[in-house]
């Protein structure tokens, strides 16, 4: 992802908050972000929202991290978050894993698998204990 990336995820947040087309406000969604120890600035930021592709499912979206944060934990910590918040609704949490080389992989290290769902490259299936 280039290095301006962030920019524009964080842009689309904003945008859609503002026009109203993504809240993250409905049940079981959040929007969260990560800040640096040193200051509080922003560092990552995750959103979970209803899946449109896969009914009950919940979708990772919006999902950056900035370049100085990376290979530090933040990634895995914020993901497991939003995960976390997912399965609390739903036992399928889903995501579009297209946006970096190193994003697929590190999802399937999470235990997400590819998929064929148009609009969805990975899924989650939650295994309750």
């Amino acid at each position: 992802m280039p290095e301006g990336a962030g920019i524009g995820v964080v842009s689309v947040v904003i945008d859609r908050w503002l026009d109203g087309t993504q809240r993250y406000d409905a049940p079981g969604e959040s929007l969260l972000v990560a800040r640096s120890l040193d200051g509080g600035r922003i560092v990552a930021i995750g959103g979970l929202t209803r899946c449109p592709h896969v009914a009950g499912a919940f979708r990772v979206r919006r999902f950056y991290v900035a370049p100085g944060a990376r290979r530090q934990g933040v990634a895995g910590t914020l993901a497991r978050q939003l995960i976390d918040g997912a399965t609390r609704y739903s036992t399928i949490v889903t995501c579009n894993a297209r946006a970096s080389d190193a994003a697929a992989p590190f999802w399937e290290t999470l235990g997400f698998v590819p998929t064929d769902v148009e609009g969805v490259t990975h899924r989650l299936d939650v295994v309750e204990p």
